[in-house]
């Protein structure tokens, strides 16, 4: 399966305040953005 991701142009600070929240959220959740990602494209179905 390919997935195609595109950015979008927001304002930096959008960008600062997005990055800080999932930093926060991956912090809580005590994981990491690669376990996180395939936690999320892992093929359950």
């Amino acid at each position: 399966m390919k997935i195609e991701l595109i950015r979008t142009a927001y304002p930096k600070k959008v960008d600062y305040e997005a990055i800080s929240k999932v930093r926060k959220q991956l912090k809580k959740e005590n994981t990491t953005s690669q376990e996180k990602i395939r936690e999320i494209f892992h093929d359950d179905f």
